[in-house]
């Protein structure tokens, strides 16, 4: 068994390509953060990639005050013996950064993929990140710890117009505020608009970091074509200015019924602007109890986030839960 340090990612995707087809039934080559990338790590025995991860080093990211390197697109054979050789010499490697942190997966940055999937409920949804089930076995064997927790939600009522919500609604109107659905006509100009309201929206969140507006807009263009306008909204100030946004999608794997998954709630945080956010999620409910959909999915929210307690509104219920990790250098 060896491993190799590879820091030529032409090289580092085709080293990936064997496992994951024998993982996966299929190879999807990887999307790597080349901003972040410091190096990638593959354990191989007899010309067979055993296990493999990349590093990344995100000027930005911080825990608990202090620095924390990444680790991402962790896959692997159930092999322990692999993984200690793989997060070995990953930590061997990491022992003069003293006074920081590993944290993992994560593909540099919480704008790319990152958690586990713990899997109570293993039947994926649509942009759910799938991975065999055993990758938290190795990783807490690999002597990680669980960092946060994230959970999924699922609401089988759909409850929608509340007397309360539309009467916020009512009032927000009457001072100006313009709801509308997302332009796909002039999405790069939509996406022009959203990267700034985002980027501030998000910027409170656990282990944020920026994101620059080309990197911004590549992703979400990659998101275009799951897209369906009606359950994509937004919410404008009488200036034209963005202050709350809700982007959910139909779960097209989910062949018994018709399933939406809510990814995205976003508001500004002045205190004017409290309660938008249920404004938002009302107007697509309301369509989508129309449309005969069944269940909605609020997906990967933080364990005591704020998005939990829109799902409480809506009674969403305990659904799936995710873990990501950490180790201390």
């Amino acid at each position: 068994m060896e491993i190799q340090r590879i820091t030529d990612l032409t090289l580092l995707r085709e080293a990936y390509r064997d496992l994951k087809t024998r993982l996966y039934g299929k190879f999807v080559p990887e999307q790597f953060n080349a901003d972040f990338f410091e190096c990638g790590y593959v354990v191989s025995e007899d010309n067979n990639v055993l296990s493999a991860l990349a590093l990344y080093n995100n000027p930005k990211l911080k825990l608990k005050g202090k620095h924390a390197y990444c680790f991402g697109h962790f896959e692997a054979e159930n092999n322990p013996e692999a993984i200690f050789l793989l997060f070995g010499e990953l930590l061997k490697d990491l022992e003069q950064k003293r006074d920081s942190y590993l944290i993992g997966p994560m593909n540099g940055s919480t704008w790319d993929t990152y958690r586990l999937n713990d899997f109570e409920n293993t039947q994926p949804f649509l942009l759910e990140q799938v991975h065999p089930f055993y990758y938290n076995e190795l990783l807490e064997l690999a002597d990680f710890d669980v960092l946060v927790r994230y959970q999924s939600r699922i609401d089988y009522e759909i409850p929608c117009n509340k007397p309360e919500t539309l009467e916020l609604e009512k009032r927000f109107g009457e001072n100006g505020v313009i709801f509308r659905k997302i332009d796909l006509e002039n999405y790069d100009k939509e996406l022009e608009k959203l990267f700034p309201f985002i980027s501030k929206a998000f910027e409170t969140n656990f282990l944020y970091t920026p994101i620059s507006s080309a990197h911004f807009t590549e992703k979400y263009l990659q998101a275009k074509q799951i897209i369906q306008p009606d359950y994509v909204r937004i919410a404008e100030n009488a200036n034209g200015e963005t202050i709350g946004f809700v982007f959910c999608y139909p779960n097209l794997l989910e062949t018994k019924e018709k399933q939406l998954v809510v990814k995205t709630i976003a508001r500004n945080p002045d205190p004017e602007w409290k309660g938008l956010g249920n404004v938002l999620v009302n107007q697509v409910f309301s369509l989508i109890k129309q449309q005969g959909f069944q269940s909605v999915i609020h997906a990967y929210m933080i364990d005591q986030g704020t998005s939990t307690g829109i799902s409480n509104a809506y009674l969403g219920q305990d659904y799936k839960s995710y873990k990501l990790y950490f180790k201390e250098l």
